[in-house]
């Protein structure tokens, strides 16, 4: 079932979810003047400048809705103490015209228009550190009509938004409790500092989702004669106590690895495993602060679908709560600019009650158009813990369906995994163009190439093929037949599996190889294996087995623990795989079969 968000679509409840104004189509543009501009006078590149002229557009803007509205009010002051200079005229005169254009246009939009600015003029280091990707409003959007299809409570309940920067998704929270509110406005505006909660390290950023709330109240509040409430607290979320306070709670958390002390690796440690990601503790913090049968949605990489480091999160998340939709982002759409990573939006009801998750893929038609394609429903691993399989489009559904129900794993196929153990710039004095006395070949990812082909020397490492390890680090070398899979590929790469396996003639010749750390070696666990390397490379080769792994892994990275979730077919039944793969049959018959074997039953 496909269907679209478009605001004029006969669907009033959906496209009052997306709508989006065309002064959308100006916004980019008048935007990057000012970002233009603000270089040209040194005023980007740092958080003083970024300060100074966010502060003058969000003033700007203010001014603007203020004169629409016949207001004399003044603009709250900033949640920080700022040295705010004049701006220079050319750039005064742009944010003039923005200011215009942003008192015209939706609320969500000027929140997100503005935080742009904001982000877009901190130093790049400031904006990875700080996970600061504001949430666009077609996805904001989205978020929240994913709630309301799971009855998220905007009528009464209250609503926490834990990564508040920029407002967007604030603000769009604020749409939902004010359409509910209906007559009641004035007592909603009361009483929203408990109902709609905003919470946001940055100061300025805090001020900015405030001052975002208060354009779009400003007409209320003087139609009702009350002062604008303040909804936003300058607080690191992650070190607030929340016990089951809210009825919903929407984010767009910031990504990448987070520090812990001690006591933050108690308080989060029942979804932690090695590596924190921060995003995975505003997850868990999220379901600490919901209510019971409430509601929690999520912008976050999908890195926690299948990671070893996630398993933690994986169980926890299914533990006490429901997954109830899973929204796969196409990779096309360009959510964040400087964003790499595939993204999803889960919803998440922390209820007792169990059923398959609702799975969509999301993709953004035009700049004001959500289309959504569910592709149907799919149970979950018994394992709590285990990888999720979730198809990411509509060709890999059947598939996905096929091998869910497979129990065989690479250990039924008479395999190990191991990483390759070489950090190449830690043996950078071993290595060497020419062999030297006692060198032994250095096997790079790059020797691995696609179609089960090895390359070496690989033609990307030129003068690094040759390594002469310590005494010590004899251990290192690898001895035994085995396959090589490639462990890190890029986005764009065609296939996330590439496999070859290793020629026996390496080891004949030279006695043993030394394999480098971006290379998955998968080796026999017995002299005869139920199934060959010939037909194990076959098979991780084609298009089939690729997508099974694609369905799980959430990283452009191969894992070993994710091969060794790798869902497969019984080793007893690819007897006909084997004799293809022996006659040197063509890649569409290898292909066809595979698919065979991943048929649903």
């Amino acid at each position: 079932m496909t269907y679209h968000f478009n605001p004029s679509g006969p669907d009033e409840d959906i496209s009052r979810a997306i709508s989006a104004p065309r002064s959308q189509n100006f916004f980019p543009k008048l935007r990057s003047e000012i970002l233009k501009l603000a270089a040209a006078y040194d005023l980007s590149g740092n958080r003083h400048a970024a300060q100074t002229v966010t502060f003058a557009v969000a003033t700007a803007v203010w001014r603007s809705a203020a004169t629409r509205t016949q207001s004399q009010m003044s603009i709250r002051s900033p949640f920080v103490v700022l040295d705010i200079s004049p701006l220079p005229h050319e750039l005064a005169e742009a944010v003039a015209e923005f200011a215009h254009l942003a008192s015209k246009s939706d609320p969500v939009l000027t929140a997100f228009e503005l935080g742009q600015i904001y982000s877009s003029l901190l130093p790049p280091a400031d904006r990875k550190s700080g996970g600061v990707h504001y949430t666009p409003p077609h996805i904001a959007g989205e978020l929240i009509l994913q709630a309301r299809k799971q009855y998220a409570n905007f009528t009464t309940g209250r609503v926490l938004e834990p990564s508040a920067g920029g407002g967007v998704l604030l603000v769009s929270a604020l749409e939902e409790l004010l359409f509910y509110s209906g007559i009641y406005e004035e007592a909603l505006l009361i009483d929203l500092p408990k109902r709609l909660v905003g919470l946001e390290i940055d100061p300025f950023a805090a001020w900015l989702a405030q001052i975002a709330v208060d354009i779009r109240l400003l007409p209320l509040a003087i139609r009702h004669g009350l002062d604008l409430p303040r909804v936003v607290q300058v607080t690191n979320s992650l070190h607030e106590v929340f016990d089951e306070e809210f009825d919903v709670v929407l984010m767009n958390p910031p990504f990448g690895r987070a520090k812990l002390t001690a006591a933050q690796r108690e308080q989060f440690a029942r979804s932690l495993f090695g590596h924190a990601n921060i995003y995975g503790l505003f997850l868990d913090l999220g379901l600490r602060a919901v209510k019971s049968e409430g509601i929690v949605t999520a912008l976050t990489p999908t890195s926690f679908l299948g990671g070893e480091y996630f398993k933690n999160l994986r169980s926890m998340l299914r533990t006490g709560s429901t997954i109830r939709n899973i929204s796969i982002l196409d990779t096309r759409c360009g959510v964040f600019e400087d964003v790499q990573q595939e993204l999803v939006l889960t919803t998440i009801q922390k209820t007792k009650s169990s059923r398959p998750v609702q799975v969509a893929k999301v993709e953004i038609d035009k700049p004001q158009e959500v289309v959504v394609d569910v592709l149907g429903e799919f149970k979950l691993p018994d394992d709590l813990s285990a990888p999720w399989l979730i198809p990411r489009t509509r060709d890999q559904v059947n598939i996905t369906r096929g091998a869910s129900s497979l129990p065989h794993r690479l250990s039924d196929w008479g395999y190990s995994i191991k990483t390759g153990p070489v950090v190449w710039n830690r043996f950078r004095s071993l290595i060497s163009e020419r062999p030297q006395t006692d060198s032994l070949p250095l096997i790079w990812a790059g020797c691995v190439r696609p179609n089960g082909i090895f390359e070496w020397p690989a033609t990307t490492r030129k003068g690094k093929a040759w390594i002469r390890l310590q005494e010590n680090q004899q251990h290192f070398s690898q001895k035994d037949p085995c396959v090589l899979l490639q462990r890190t590929t890029s986005r764009e790469q065609k296939r996330r599996l590439v496999a070859t396996p290793l020629p026996f003639s390496m080891i004949n010749n030279h006695g043993a190889v030394v394999i480098e750390n971006h290379v998955q070696v998968l080796e026999p666990t017995s002299k005869e294996p139920p199934v060959s390397s010939a037909a194990l490379t076959a098979f991780l080769n084609s298009q089939t087995a690729d997508t099974v792994f694609r369905c799980f892994s959430g990283s452009a990275s191969v894992s070993a623990y994710e091969l060794r979730a790798l869902l497969l077919p019984d080793p007893k039944d690819l007897g006909r795989l084997e004799a293809l793969v022996a006659d040197l049959a063509s890649s569409k018959e290898i292909e066809r079969e595979i698919q065979r074997l991943y048929r649903e039953e």
